[in-house]
């Protein structure tokens, strides 16, 4: 019997069974589940038949035939001068338009960010001008937005070469605005540089946006093998000529999400669930490849990605840079219902532009040595560093308690008292769980809508000493305990009064979010670090030691409070002086940003898919391979889970450790409250699954422990093999047919280790 199968059976007798509870808690039979509403009000599947999966579907990758060299569509070198060159590239430019082309010297193969003949495509002369240049900006004069290019309107190039590259200053001809593009070869990398300082704008006019090369390694239809990688979720691929990736607008997503400071969060293009956490992309063309790091000028990026059929025949992906945002000014004080016009910015975002193409090719040229080229970047920042020490192989957070609204009084309801918390550890050791860690969250009077106010802990969840003695407790027995916190989120059952530490946007109104039925609003950076000052003392009366930050370091949104502007630099720097400030023995971060990956190697939450955009052709995971042996990452609650088969099979494969979401009493009570989410959670149900999960997933992962990812290879459809840096490989089935590899079989819906 596999091992996964061994899952199902507990599922059945924990459903059948007379000693486990049948409240909505209990483990429902595979049919009770099927009619079950899952959080969103969808309905939930024990484990879809295997009829209905789709292993074809974008939720999964595909097998493909390695693709092999290519030739390039766009080989033309006239027109071209050589500008630099290195052992691994040459780079040529066309003077006037400043377009370039670069070879690859291993492969010899050309990337162009124009094309030969023109003539050939089914393009208008606007078109023909926005490929062929190197620049276009869009501006405003006289309230009017516009559009133009290098290569229009007797715009003026003072081309000149220097060391490994050239430079180039442009003047657009109508608009009047100049600046100056440097493009350098370092290495195996190129790099587009547009410096702030040199852009100058005349009278009356504004720049609005630019984008720099932007048809650098576009292809027509499906002439080229390959895909685009686009950084959704864990990763996507949008591969060249198929008939999914057809679009119906651009995938479009801003770098480390919406600026709601600037207005961002009335952009009406297609909506992600998931945060572009990394300003990266890339291009596959056979066994060549490229990716794109956003070096500078990442605060204001957004990341634009096009396939063939939509608007034009071509598959492109480039950064759009802002320097001005429209917004919405509301005319009255009315802020439920007052009539606003659309402004522009009138100062704008000040960023140097700076574009790293870094190019692979041969066994390199795929979404995993994307991966590990940006591992390789990040580790030679400083935002990464391999991990030395075992880090724990399971996320148990669990839920204090919650405010139900009341006719009269609001109701306290205590669903995990804190001294229940080192019985459950002990229970689970029992049981040969030697390595995890755990949370405790919405412990505050207020429930789980408590923030910017965290403390007291509401005495009928315990006392002081009752937090103290469990933490001392759990650290007796190697589990570190954290605190969950937050330090931008504020509720206005809180503790808000006025609205001075809350941050304005640009329009002078507050901006707010949605969680849970509820609105919250952002706290200023400086009252976050004044909070984290006054909790530092209660911390310490608390003996609490560890932290788990949510929010905080996944939102970056400036803020318009007074007469200084913090711009999102501004708060990239003051999250860092923040975790000083709360200086933590361990700081673990929920789907943290990756400017803040050098503050903890601890991430919860991490996406275990794609968003899955009908025009997305392929999950895969990229941010996974990046992260793996450097970060100990967390998988999303295993409780919610909609097919436990498949997810399981998913941790192991991605190599995240799994978590749940734990409490005392059944999660029933917590209907028609705050975390009405929260709809499976007791820990008499789930100890005993809890405990296999760790024993198949940690288990499974414990060869691998802090080591590398190296490659990921696609057997055949639904069937994968992962292989770490020590040799190690894991073979993954997700079908529900043995497959076969070299003489070793592959067990339906399981996995096997090897070496």
């Amino acid at each position: 019997m596999g091992k996964v199968a061994i899952l199902f059976l507990l599922l059945f007798f924990a459903a059948c069974s007379g000693t486990v509870s049948t409240g909505p808690d209990a483990w429902p039979s595979s049919s009770a589940l099927a009619e079950r509403p899952g959080p969103d009000g969808r309905q939930s599947l024990n484990r879809i038949s295997d009829e209905e999966i789709v292993f074809t579907s974008n939720l999964f990758t595909q097998y493909v035939e390695p693709f092999g060299e290519v030739a390039s569509p766009n080989p033309s070198l006239a027109e071209f001068s050589l500008a630099a060159e290195n052992e691994f590239l040459q780079l040529y430019v066309a003077p006037y338009s400043l377009a370039i082309k670069v070879v690859n010297r291993v492969t010899g193969y050309i990337f162009s960010s124009t094309l030969d003949t023109m003539e050939d495509h089914r393009l208008n002369n606007i078109w023909r001008n926005r490929i062929h240049s190197a620049l276009s900006v869009d501006f405003s004069t006289g309230g009017v937005a516009q559009w133009e290019s290098l290569t229009i309107n007797d715009s003026a190039v003072d081309f000149r070469l220097m060391e490994n590259g050239f430079a180039g200053h442009v003047t657009f001809g109508e608009s009047g605005i100049g600046m100056e593009i440097l493009v350098t070869l370092e290495g195996r990398d190129l790099l587009v540089q547009v410096p702030q300082e040199s852009i100058t704008e005349p009278d009356g006019v504004q720049i609005i946006s630019l984008q720099a090369y932007p048809f650098f390694g576009a292809t027509k239809e499906g002439d080229v093998p390959g895909y685009m990688f686009i950084p959704d979720g864990s990763g996507a691929l949008i591969r060249y000529g198929d008939i999914r990736n057809t679009m119906v607008s651009p995938w479009s997503s801003p770098v480390y999400g919406f600026n709601m400071g600037l207005g961002q969060d009335t952009i009406s293009r297609v909506q992600h669930p998931h945060t572009t956490a990394m300003p990266v992309w890339g291009k596959v063309h056979g066994n060549n490849a490229f990716l794109t790091i956003i070096e500078g000028g990442d605060n204001y990026a957004e990341i634009i990605a096009h396939t063939a059929g939509l608007i034009t025949e071509f598959n492109w992906i480039h950064a759009l840079f802002t320097y001005r945002y429209t917004f919405s000014q509301p005319t009255t004080r009315d802020e439920t219902r007052a009539p606003s016009v659309q402004r522009l910015q009138q100062e704008p975002n000040i960023f140097d532009i700076a574009l790293r193409f870094r190019f692979l090719e041969n066994e390199n040229a795929s979404y995993v040595g994307m991966a590990l080229a940006y591992q390789e970047y990040l580790v030679s920042h400083g935002l990464l560093a391999p991990l030395t020490e075992p880090m724990p192989q399971m996320r148990l957070e669990f839920f204090g308690g919650e405010v139900a609204p009341g006719t009269i009084f609001d109701q306290y309801l205590v669903m995990t008292p804190v001294e229940d918390i080192p019985g459950y550890i002990s229970r689970l050791q029992s049981q040969g769980m030697n390595n995890m860690l755990a949370v405790y969250r919405s412990f505050a009077r207020g429930g789980s809508l408590s923030f910017p106010t965290r403390f007291p802990v509401d005495r009928r969840l315990g006392r002081a000493a009752d937090v103290r003695n469990t933490v001392e407790e759990l650290a007796n027995s190697n589990v570190p305990m954290f605190f969950h916190t937050d330090y931008s989120r504020a509720y206005v059952s809180g503790g808000i009064f006025g609205r001075s530490d809350l941050s304005l946007g640009i329009n002078g109104r507050l901006f707010s979010s949605y969680l849970q039925w509820q609105t919250f609003f952002y706290l200023t950076p400086q009252a976050a670090l004044e909070q984290a000052h006054s909790d530092i003392n209660t911390f310490e009366r608390f003996g609490i030691q560890n932290l788990a930050l949510q929010t905080t370091a996944s939102t970056l949104n400036s803020v318009f409070n007074g007469d200084e502007v913090t711009t999102r630099a501004n708060v990239r720097e003051m999250l860092a002086e923040l975790v000083n400030v709360l200086n933590p023995a361990q700081l673990a971060l929920y789907q943290p940003n990756v400017y803040a990956w050098q503050h903890s190697n601890l991430h919860f939450d991490i996406p275990m898919s794609s968003s899955r955009h009908l025009f997305l052709t392929d999950t895969v995971p990229f941010l996974q391979i990046v992260l793996r042996g450097h970060v100990a990452y967390y998988a999303p609650f295993s409780n919610f889970s909609a097919n436990w088969n498949r997810d399981l099979l998913r941790l192991v494969e991605f190599g995240a450790y799994p978590s749940f979401l734990l409490s005392s009493e059944p999660a029933h009570l917590l209907y028609n409250t705050p975390a009405y989410y929260i709809y499976s959670s007791q820990f008499n149900v789930w100890e005993d699954t809890v405990a296999l999960f760790y024993e198949l997933v940690a288990g499974t992962l414990e060869p691998v422990r802090n080591q590398p990812i190296i490659n990921r290879d696609i057997l055949a459809t639904g069937v994968v093999k992962v292989t770490y840096a020590n040799g190690v490989e894991i073979f993954v089935n997700y079908t529900p047919t043995p497959f076969n590899y070299n003489g070793l079989t592959i067990p339906a819906e399981d996995f096997l280790v090897r070496g």
